[in-house]
């Protein structure tokens, strides 16, 4: 490169760097547009329903009262928290001038109606059509999104806001946490699988013994035990399947594998935990379930079913005794 090329080299890189402080969304000082909430509405209206797509995939949050629940899962709770969090997010968006104007550039950033990373639609109690429509498109950085109301051609970059914020599986919006006890508080367990069936009782040196399904002198793996124990006392869902009572057949009439828990809730209360697994989900490697009282069934995750569905009583005894079990 000669003189006269490192000069023209330095000159545009010194008119790159002026363009970047005078026209970034996110350049503070006089220098940058003044902010503008993207969403006003939110500040007059609480939302009843959100709408999300995203790909091939879609899901409805609906609110009755104070209670968020997801339509495409028979009405299972929603986490109230998460989509609390999400609208917060959504009012606080601000933004500046605009990186373009013309519709032309919009399939290109991905906030079409056709052409979009997720698409959120907001509803108030009427329902008929949606307040607030908008295209989350495009990151041309980290943290950063391109944004655009339905009803505009302006596109925006924001901060704070990406489709990992809005993702349209019903996952994602639920408390995971089917069970969440402590083990130490766990007074009984069985359990019937293809196996066999057996029961565990807690003694009084916090220890447990096999009071049925095997050998009267087969003597547990204290270990073993403990860790088993406390693996079910955490099980988590993988998704909500829909109501147990809505006519969908999930081979809980005739379970594959049950297992209940007794345990010593506050001030010394026993509350029993009964859990069905019932058919295969999503080619073998999930499975249904429904805990008893439960209006919904549930979708547990290979390792959680298998946690049930593959124990054998010699799985907690002690060396010499396997083969007893």
């Amino acid at each position: 490169m000669n003189r006269t090329q490192s000069i023209l080299a330095l000159l545009l890189g010194v008119q790159l760097l002026l363009l970047l402080v005078l026209w970034s969304p996110f350049t503070s000082g006089s220098a940058a547009s003044a902010t503008t909430v993207l969403l006003p509405e939110l500040e007059s209206f609480a939302p009843t329903k959100i709408e999300i797509e995203g790909g091939d995939e879609s899901l409805v949050l609906g609110r009755k009262e104070q209670t968020w629940s997801i339509g495409e899962a028979g009405g299972y709770p929603a986490d109230g928290a998460k989509v609390q969090k999400l609208l917060d997010e959504l009012e606080q968006l601000e933004v500046r001038r605009p990186v373009v104007s013309s519709a032309r550039y919009h399939e290109a950033l991905r906030v079409t109606s056709e052409q979009h990373e997720r698409k959120l639609r907001l509803f108030d109690a009427d329902g008929t059509s949606p307040r607030v429509e908008l295209y989350v498109g495009t990151s041309p950085n980290y943290g950063i999104n391109h944004v655009r109301r339905s009803d505009r051609d302006e596109v925006y970059e924001v901060k704070g806001l990406s489709p990992w914020d809005m993702r349209p599986e019903a996952s994602s919006w639920i408390e995971t946490r089917l069970l969440d006890l402590e083990p130490d508080r766990v007074r009984s367990l069985s359990l019937s699988n293809g196996h066999g069936a057996f029961e565990l009782r807690r003694g009084d040196d916090g220890g447990f013994t096999l009071v049925a399904g095997g050998s009267a002198n087969a003597e547990l793996d204290r270990a073993a035990v403990d860790s088993f124990v406390s693996s079910l006392t955490s099980l988590r869902l993988s998704e909500p399947a829909g109501r147990a009572d809505g006519g969908a057949d999930y081979g809980l009439a005739a379970p594959a594998g049950r297992v209940e828990l007794v345990y010593e809730a506050e001030q010394g209360a026993s509350k029993t935990f009964d859990l069905a697994l019932g058919a295969e989900a999503e080619g073998g490697e999930k499975r249904y379930a429904r805990v008893a009282g439960s209006e919904f069934a549930v979708i547990l995750g290979k390792w959680d079913a298998d946690r049930v569905l593959d124990k054998k009583v010699s799985d907690l005894l002690v060396a010499k005794d396997k083969n007893k079990g």
